[in-house]
């Protein structure tokens, strides 16, 4: 930061400032190592003498010209917006299994009983994250099929209005538990599951 021109914020911070050379750096923060942001285009930052909601002022430490961004730090802003790019949505894979035979292979399943105390509304005290665990469920075994997710999700015991029906929170939801889920259930290729008695039928569910 010595090799640039450098202001303190009045809070505690630093601003070091480089020539981007015509190079397309956006704004970023988090994709560093914590308490460092990046401002480029379409950014801006508070320069000196600006007043601080502290109520101290901000600085010019130094009156240097502005270098070129360092190499390092370029390859690392680099990685950073490679890193965030969105991925490709995984495939939808639908199966033709109705849902009530779909729920009752499911709640049949080696971890079945731990898919029905999700269904049921048991969110071990984390309602966010057991919504996601469900969905990852669900993912898996209509095959990545984002409208059945949502259709059986709002059949379970972790269905809540408030936060389901926010567009934000259900299909960040969803889609993260698509996302993850790189392997479906396959009804042709994996057997249906040895029954199992999980509580109440599936048909009484759905009725």
């Amino acid at each position: 930061e010595d090799a640039t021109r450098t202001q303190n914020t009045g809070g505690g911070g630093r601003h070091v400032i480089f020539d981007r050379q015509g190079k397309p750096y956006g704004n970023q923060a988090g994709a560093l190592p914590a308490g460092i942001d990046i401002r480029g285009v379409g950014g801006y930052i508070v320069l000196a003498p600006s007043l601080h909601a502290s109520g101290r002022r901000y600085e010019w430490a130094n009156d240097k010209p502005y270098a070129p961004m360092p190499d390092e730090l370029d390859r690392l802003l680099a990685a950073a917006r490679e890193a965030s790019k969105p991925k490709p949505r995984q495939p939808v894979q639908p199966t033709n299994i109705d849902d009530t035979e779909l729920l009752e292979r499911m709640f049949s399943a080696k971890n079945g009983h731990q898919v029905r105390a999700l269904w049921d509304g048991h969110d071990g005290g984390d309602h966010s994250a057991a919504d996601y665990r469900l969905c990852r469920h669900l993912a898996f075994w209509t095959g990545r099929d984002e409208d059945r997710i949502d259709r059986l999700f709002r059949l379970s015991g972790l269905y809540r209005s408030d936060k389901w029906e926010r567009d934000d929170y259900r299909r960040r939801t969803i889609g993260k538990a698509i996302d993850d889920t790189s392997e479906v259930y396959d009804p042709e290729r994996m057997a249906p599951p040895v029954a199992a008695e999980a509580g109440p039928s599936v048909r009484a569910i759905l009725d």
